[in-house]
């Protein structure tokens, strides 16, 4: 059984598509496909179904999931409502403004991230306005727009409990060497 190492060597996409390629996936019918270069990267996934946003995706009696877009990037990012047994887990991480908004009331666990930044924007990016001080002055901004816009969500929505597990970029995985 491979390990954590392989996976982070290999990607985990390359990994499933050698062990599982007919794995089901399921992504929101974005404008930017989720898998838009997944041809040039020679991983072969042959079970991804592409599924309208804010229709419920039954898994079986007990089990459904619908996507629901994301207000901010409606193009390229998404979020996850999970249902089992009457209990519901809603994802948020990377979604800005999960389905415009226009959530369920009566979530158990909500999911999300609390640092954002995910793409490595600005702390990849030298020149110009991009200084240091400029870095960490936006940095400082767009964590206290995160927090306060997940402290209202988490207000408004009153999940039975609020999981933060999703946070920091790192510029320099030794993967990416």
């Amino acid at each position: 059984m491979a390990g954590w190492a392989e996976r982070e060597e290999k990607g985990v996409g390359q990994v499933l598509s050698e062990r599982r390629p007919d794995a089901p996936i399921y992504v929101g019918d974005t404008s930017r496909p989720v898998f838009w270069y997944l041809e040039q990267s020679q991983v072969k996934l042959t079970n991804i179904n592409v599924v309208p946003f804010g229709v419920w995706q039954n898994v079986d009696e007990h089990l459904r999931f619908m996507i629901l877009m994301d207000g901010i990037h409606p193009e390229m990012d998404t979020c996850i409502i999970v249902e089992y047994k009457g209990h519901m887990i809603l994802n948020t991480v990377d979604c800005t403004r999960p389905n415009g908004g226009r959530l369920p009331q009566s979530v158990d666990l909500m999911m999300s991230d609390f640092a954002g930044g995910a793409s490595g924007f600005p702390m990849t990016f030298y020149g110009g306005k991009y200084s240091d001080s400029w870095k960490a002055d936006f940095i400082k901004t767009e964590r206290k727009k995160l927090l306060n816009y997940k402290a209202e969500l988490v207000k408004t929505l009153e999940p039975r409990i609020f999981c933060p597990f999703a946070g920091y970029f790192v510029e320099a995985h030794p993967s990416d060497r």
